[in-house]
């Protein structure tokens, strides 16, 4: 899906999706201290980490926080030591959703015009994995 929008994920069956690792962080030169760097990266980037609080004293309804992480648009990724959503579900008593996005070239290179479409490639991929992070979609006119 280089050079592509993002696209919703393959639906699975209505069981519990096996989500205990963590994902690998998008593609970069990390170029932040180690601890803000993630320990794998792949192009198969586009997760969500979802964390909640190990023991909550809540009646079962939490606030959601979501968090992009930082990295100038060039590093960073949910899986970096740094951006821990454990810790911060934990401090806040909250669910922590934390939204990886393409990075540097990957993310935001202007690719000119599609010579199969015509239409411009505005490489504005990372902005548009956020968005869709978000859960927005285009909206039909």
């Amino acid at each position: 899906m280089r050079w592509k929008d993002p696209q919703p994920p393959s639906a699975w069956k209505p069981e519990v999706l096996k989500a205990d690792t963590q994902p690998p962080g998008c593609m970069q030169r990390c170029i932040d201290p180690p601890f803000a760097c993630p320990t794998s990266t792949s192009e198969d980037c586009l997760y969500m980490d979802i964390y909640r609080p190990s023991s909550t004293e809540s009646d079962g309804l939490l606030p959601v926080f979501v968090y992009l992480h930082g990295g100038k648009f060039e590093s960073g990724s949910c899986s970096a030591g740094i951006y821990n959503g454990r810790i911060l579900a934990s401090a806040m008593d909250a669910v922590v959703v934390c939204i990886n996005y393409r990075l540097g070239a990957f993310g935001y290179l202007f690719l000119g015009t599609d010579p199969t479409t015509g239409e411009d490639v505005n490489g504005n991929f990372g902005l548009k994995d956020q968005i869709a992070g978000f859960g927005i979609s285009k909206r039909k006119s």
